[in-house]
């Protein structure tokens, strides 16, 4: 288990970007503590096969969170992704936002927890997960929990799991684009709804072989 923590100190802002990509660990966890009025933003981009967690402690008043995140998986690969917003402070907000796209027999499982601590107040926190699925055989598991002990909160999270859509497939084949071009272009608006900088963007098109 590698497990990595990072402190974001009171008024100022850090922005992270991960890539996992032929890793040799199995299960990685990262931790951030974020103080007063500080922001953290976090994209990442996963084609491995392993287990991830993401763990958000908004410590003080005024701190908040941004998680971006997408999964591709081919093959029988498997990846385990949980994230945790963990609101101990007033006034502190948190999103989080992965979506999957998964080809042949690849797997993915997302839980995402959004918890508030009791006396806790005016929190805005919200979740969703969206997976792509690119054939019979994949597997998706979308589990989010939420854990409020406080009052005077607004928390969100929405789940979503599908395949492409047969309409958009069609017009698009049907004004000359071939059949593997349209899917691509289809999954990347998909993920591109998301705002990725440009990293991200270039390991999502090597990986769809667009690059």
């Amino acid at each position: 288990m590698d497990n990595y923590t990072y402190t974001i100190p009171e008024n100022e802002h850090q922005s992270y970007i991960f890539i996992f990509d032929n890793i040799a660990a199995r299960d990685i966890i990262l931790s951030f503590y974020v103080k007063r009025n500080a922001t953290l933003a976090v994209q990442f981009f996963a084609c491995a096969n392993f287990t991830f967690t993401m763990h958000c402690i908004l410590e003080e008043e005024g701190a908040s969170s941004s998680i971006i995140g997408t999964c591709i998986m081919h093959s029988t690969n498997k990846i385990s992704v949980k994230t945790i917003q963990h609101h101990h402070a007033h006034h502190t907000t948190s999103t989080v936002n992965v979506k999957g796209v998964l080809y042949d027999s690849a797997h993915i499982d997302y839980h995402g927890t959004i918890r508030v601590e009791e006396g806790v107040k005016n929190i805005s926190a919200s979740q969703e997960n969206k997976n792509i699925m690119m054939g019979n055989n994949t597997r998706a598991v979308s589990i989010p929990t939420l854990q409020i002990l406080s009052n005077e909160v607004q928390c969100f999270h929405a789940s979503a799991t599908g395949m492409l859509d047969e309409k958009q497939l069609f017009y698009l084949t049907s004004r000359g684009i071939d059949n593997n071009s349209a899917k691509n272009l289809l999954i990347q608006a998909f993920l591109m709804e998301l705002n990725f900088n440009d990293t991200i963007k270039k390991e999502i098109a090597k990986k769809l072989g667009i690059l």
